[in-house]
């Protein structure tokens, strides 16, 4: 409960960053709360996801993209650093309105 609009979406919905197709971008993991970590994943929507419908699992790739060289350095299942972690990613040839969903696998809750 109190995450409601979160589950909004259409495309107008959310900030945008202008990308380069097939350029390395860079996401900063920013910690409130810091937990040893299995790793850290991000996804991007399929081709053919359509912006204006609720989005869920199936609107992503089935794979991650391909995110290297966690800075500062950082080697699960430790705890990252308290000021974050930034990704590089390599992104996919994609046009149009795409999200990026991350994944954190946490090791140390229940």
């Amino acid at each position: 409960a109190g995450f409601e609009s979160l589950d909004e979406q259409e495309q107008s919905r959310w900030a945008k960053t202008v990308i380069q197709p097939g350029q390395p971008l860079k996401i900063k993991w920013q910690f409130t709360a810091n937990h040893k970590s299995k790793h850290f994943k991000f996804y991007i929507t399929k081709p053919n996801w359509d912006p204006n419908k609720l989005f869920t699992r199936e609107s992503f790739e089935e794979k991650p993209l391909n995110c290297y060289d966690p800075q500062p350095t950082w080697v699960a299942p430790n705890q990252p650093p308290k000021d974050g972690l930034t990704f590089t990613c390599t992104m996919p040839n994609r046009s149009d309105y795409q999200i990026i969903m991350a994944e954190w696998d946490v090791d140390d809750t229940r």
